[in-house]
């Protein structure tokens, strides 16, 4: 999906829930997942790329790969760009740590010129 042309953190959440919104809801269901696990990815997962977007670290296009594996909900998103910072526990008052620590599972890579965060959370 291609990011708008703004500084505006809330833009870019809305826009990223906006578009994988539907698509997440009908996957959900069609899997059994919980309602309130797929709120939870999209909601998180809308935040993480608005926060990596205004950091520089994604550039105007990500791509979302979302399956259900061991019952959970995974998404994986791969961006040209930088890859988005490790976990670190000690700065728990870091908007992006706080984030990250709602998933229920957490990776990220780095491959030639893309890199990639998967972000998974219980069904």
């Amino acid at each position: 999906m291609e990011l708008p042309s703004s500084e505006n953190e809330m833009v870019h959440e809305l826009s990223f829930n906006k578009t994988i919104r539907p698509t997440l809801l009908e996957l959900g269901a069609s899997a059994g997942a919980s309602r309130p696990a797929v709120y939870r990815a999209i909601d998180v997962s809308s935040e993480i790329v608005a926060c990596l977007k205004v950091a520089g670290h994604i550039g105007h296009r990500v791509t979302v790969v979302a399956s259900f594996v061991d019952s959970r909900l995974q998404l994986t998103l791969g961006y040209d760009g930088d890859p988005p910072p490790a976990v670190d526990s000690s700065r728990p008052d870091d908007v992006l740590q706080r984030l990250y620590a709602q998933a229920d599972v957490m990776s990220r890579q780095r491959g030639a010129n893309r890199s990639e965060l998967t972000v998974a959370f219980d069904s």
